[in-house]
């Protein structure tokens, strides 16, 4: 088969609403689409899909294309990497002989493999460390979750996934994916005894990965961090990747909002607990560009981070930038004060009631204020005038 005909073949069985209404949500307009443009902020749609044609065209900042050209646009790819997650998507096998960018993946597809090679050695090394999994089951999570959200584990050791990995791949891409530290005598992993978490872009590539600490362990007593997190790379960005995002996208788009929650387990509970739509910060702090993400198909998000005075610094934050691109918030008030994870572990009807009666955000302020008591001029400034100021 030609590259062009493949080509061809892929857009057939592709259709480009489907391909772009898995990014951004669409809405009929006669024979068309149109939407709010993913690639530049604005507030009246002018973004337009024409079926028929094949194409996309943004009437504001004029880019337009096929499904191929969107998808290196919205995901910052190379043509080829493109074409290659597009026909993984419409079943078809791509000539590799052919002499797109020589017949070799790019540098990025490279690091992918990578990656999701080593994602499937620690969903390996979980399956064979039976205390792993009876603690997250202890935890509440069940082992369907467990396979759906690819968890795995770092067995003890300093070279474990980097000899492993070093069978194929040169050290220089293993550090440069985050899994590996260069040391006096070689690289050495930096994951060991943790359980992993795979963090996935979009299309639910492995791009990154949290690594938390297993209680008991050696790794435990030693005086780094309960969880640790991949670097920032070529393949992972944290201001533009939410954990469970790949997951629950569909489900914000149909449920026509979005949970926000902290940490990859209160995300993996919420999801187990029927609550798809949900997708976690994952230890850092909103940025616009995750809000552009959850823009494409909500306006709308439920903020549900911890009850202590940092996850409520921290709700704060993220309301703000919320607020500042023009999306309505409310919050997941948890009785108790415990986190996600633990409520639905607990009992699930418990989260799904309080998202049921989460709270405008403006209003869950000015409620907690009443309880504070104190200055109220003087808690109305630093809570509720940052928030205003961006309207």
């Amino acid at each position: 088969m030609s590259n062009r005909t493949t080509i061809e073949t892929i857009k057939q069985k592709l259709p480009i609403e489907s391909v772009v209404g898995s990014y951004i949500k669409l809405e009929k307009s006669g024979k068309n689409f149109k939407a709010c443009c993913p690639f530049h902020s604005e507030k009246t749609a002018s973004f337009q899909v024409t079926p028929d044609l094949g194409i996309y065209k943004c009437f504001g900042c004029q880019k337009g294309g096929d499904i191929f050209s969107f998808v290196q646009e919205i995901e910052g790819v190379t043509f080829y990497e493109s074409l290659v997650s597009l026909a993984e998507k419409a079943g078809v096998t791509l000539d590799r002989s052919s002499d797109l960018e020589d017949g070799k993946p790019s540098r990025f597809a490279t690091l992918r493999t990578i990656m999701n090679d080593a994602a499937k050695f620690y969903e390996v090394n979980f399956r064979k460390s039976p205390e792993v999994v009876n603690y997250l089951l202890s935890r509440g999570v069940t082992k369907d979750t467990m396979v759906t959200f690819r968890i795995g584990y770092a067995p003890k050791g300093w070279g474990n996934v980097s000899d492993y990995l070093k069978k194929k791949y040169s050290p220089q891409d293993i550090i440069s994916v985050g899994l590996g530290i260069q040391g006096e005598r070689g690289i050495y992993d930096r994951f060991r005894e943790r359980i992993m978490f795979p963090i996935s872009d979009g299309q639910g590539r492995v791009v990154a990965f949290t690594g938390r600490v297993m209680p008991g362990t050696e790794e435990s007593t030693r005086p780094v961090g309960k969880y640790i997190n991949s670097p920032e790379t070529d393949l992972y960005h944290k201001s533009n990747i939410l954990f469970g995002y790949d997951k629950a996208k569909s489900f914000i788009h149909a449920d026509g909002f979005a949970v926000i929650v902290e940490g990859q387990m209160d995300c993996i509970m919420s999801h187990q607990a029927g609550i798809k739509n949900t997708v976690a910060i994952s230890g850092t702090a909103a940025t616009d560009e995750h809000m552009k993400i959850l823009g494409r198909f909500t306006d709308d998000i439920a903020i549900a981070l911890d009850a202590d005075n940092a996850g409520l610094a921290a709700a704060q934050k993220t309301a703000i930038v919320a607020y500042r691109n023009d999306m309505k918030v409310s919050v997941i008030d948890i009785p108790n004060g415990k986190d996600p994870a633990d409520t639905i572990a607990e009992n699930p009807e418990h989260w799904k009631t309080a998202i049921k009666h989460r709270k405008d955000f403006i209003t869950f302020r000015l409620e907690k204020m009443k309880i504070q008591g104190g200055d109220k001029l003087a808690i109305a400034k630093k809570e509720l005038f940052p928030i205003l100021r961006e309207f």
